[in-house]
């Protein structure tokens, strides 16, 4: 994140955008405008690190994403529903490993 945003990542909390800062290595003016909205995703590993968690955490809004077996309601493969596997194998790996290691969309 670093990398990317540098310094700037500040610019993009709500009571920043818009206000002009001067880039340190062009000498440019840059802004951050008002409509802009950044969609991103974030897997467990990546909210592992905690400074770039805490910072994210600031200014971003977070949506967990869980597993929705009612996406595979009547599919079937070899006589086998999709949606009743996910939830028994699901069930099985919150009980053993924990709620994030469930298999879902990703």
């Amino acid at each position: 994140m670093s990398k990317v945003f540098g310094e700037l990542i500040t610019l993009l909390e709500q009571d920043k955008r818009g206000l002009p800062v001067v880039l340190p290595q062009s000498k440019q003016s840059f802004v951050v405008p008002k409509n802009l909205y950044m969609l991103a995703t974030m897997n467990t590993a990546d909210r592992s690190i905690r400074l770039l968690d805490s910072a994210l955490r600031r200014r971003f809004a977070f949506l967990e994403l869980v597993p929705d077996s009612q996406k595979l309601q009547g599919a079937v493969v070899g006589g086998l529903a999709l949606d009743d596997l996910m939830d028994t194998l699901n069930a099985s790996i919150v009980k053993r490993v924990g709620r994030e290691k469930q298999v879902g969309h990703s």
